[in-house]
């Protein structure tokens, strides 16, 4: 509906929503410098967490709140559970995902949380938006998707380039070698034309020349055989990363609903809530590194690559999760989830930043989303 009031007051919601996509669009960025040892995505989540946390405590006592403010057991349930699904599964699920498709895929995996959280939100609380707010839903979706799946086919076409200029320099190496063999061969031949023994010689290093080629031949056939079974095992990783990434979807959606109705009846504040959230997070994480005795160390291996993850924690939890529960004071879950999930247009500006080439494609995606969130937000 459209609102009322004037000024930027009137849309601070919107606004919280704007910063938190933002936050997410520049994360990947930070953590694919941040980490290079090997980590399952429980480690990587328990130190987001953890510092995230002690992070939240220096704000909370900075700005004199509370970590524990008196509510009803109600609001606590909704939070907790709100944490579990949205940041402690949810989060685990998108580590998971961001490994197996990289930062693209796993962006553009979050186009489709806004209507997970639109029909949630519907059969949860009852009520929905217009039917112009749905299509203008699905009209952000499909200008994500422009922009993400472009920049996602530019990065597949590099990489089959890549592919081929390996096998022609495999090429290139193999013939060098026969011809080598050649010239060694006969060099041999023009030093052991002298007995009839020296030529039977010559024979047998000429059958040893022909089975080394032949193991050759074997193991090129073999090295060929491994390619296509990497791309079969592949395209398995990649189907499990894109349920991964659904999973991720899901996750935040419910983590998205439960927040938003503790924060238009509880008494929290959106910074409460944040630690609240991220807290609960931390505890199913902790838990599940305890059953599965996964060796927690730390993943960045010297202090650049710790300045970048770190960076990552402050963009994804403090500015990301709290500017989230910022907007979902104010406005419905869906609305909220859609102009956050339009973090892929962010990644389009850092890419011009970065001197990247920008499609045309890529420019009539993000007006194509523009005008999608303009329909959820004012129509």
């Amino acid at each position: 509906m459209p609102k009322i009031s004037h000024g930027i007051a009137a849309y601070q919601g919107e606004i919280a929503a704007l910063v938190s996509s933002f936050a997410i669009a520049i994360t990947p960025y930070f953590f694919i410098h941040g980490y290079s040892q090997k980590c399952s995505p429980y480690v990587l989540n328990f130190w987001k967490g953890l510092i995230s946390i002690i992070l939240f405590i220096v704000l909370l006592v900075a700005t004199q709140q509370q970590m524990f403010p008196e509510d009803s057991f109600r609001t606590y349930a909704l939070l907790i559970a709100s944490g579990f699904f949205g940041i402690g599964l949810g989060d685990t699920f998108y580590f998971q995902a961001f490994e197996t498709l990289g930062p693209r895929w796993a962006v553009l995996l979050e186009t489709i949380t806004p209507s997970f959280t639109g029909i949630i939100s519907y059969v949860y609380f009852s009520t929905t938006l217009t039917v112009l707010q749905w299509i203008g839903m699905i009209i952000t979706g499909l200008g994500i998707y422009l922009v993400a799946h472009i920049s996602e086919q530019q990065n597949i076409e590099q990489q089959e380039l890549e592919i081929k200029q390996k096998q022609q320099d495999l090429s290139d190496q193999q013939i060098t070698q026969k011809d080598q063999q050649v010239d060694q061969y006969k060099t041999r031949l023009d030093e052991e034309l002298q007995t009839q023994d020296q030529i039977v010689f010559k024979h047998q290093n000429l059958s040893k020349t022909n089975i080394i080629a032949d193991e050759k031949l074997l193991q090129d056939k073999t090295c060929q055989i491994e390619l296509i079974n990497t791309g079969n095992k592949y395209s398995k990783e990649f189907l499990l990363g894109i349920l991964k990434g659904l999973g991720f979807a899901f996750c935040q959606a419910f983590g998205m609903v439960f927040a938003h109705d503790a924060a238009i009846s509880g008494k929290f504040t959106p910074l409460e809530t944040t630690f609240l959230r991220v807290l609960t997070g931390q505890l199913y994480v902790t838990l599940i590194m305890i059953f599965t005795c996964d060796r927690l160390h730390w993943p960045s291996k010297n202090s650049e690559e710790s300045l970048y993850y770190l960076g990552g924690i402050a963009s994804c939890s403090i500015l990301g999760i709290w500017a989230q529960q910022t907007s979902l004071k104010f406005i419905r879950p869906e609305v909220a989830q859609t102009i956050i999930a339009t973090s892929p247009l962010f990644s389009l500006f850092i890419g011009c930043l970065r001197e990247d080439t920008i499609h045309k494609k890529d420019i009539l995606g993000s007006l194509i989303s523009i005008i999608g969130v303009s329909m959820v937000i004012w129509l």
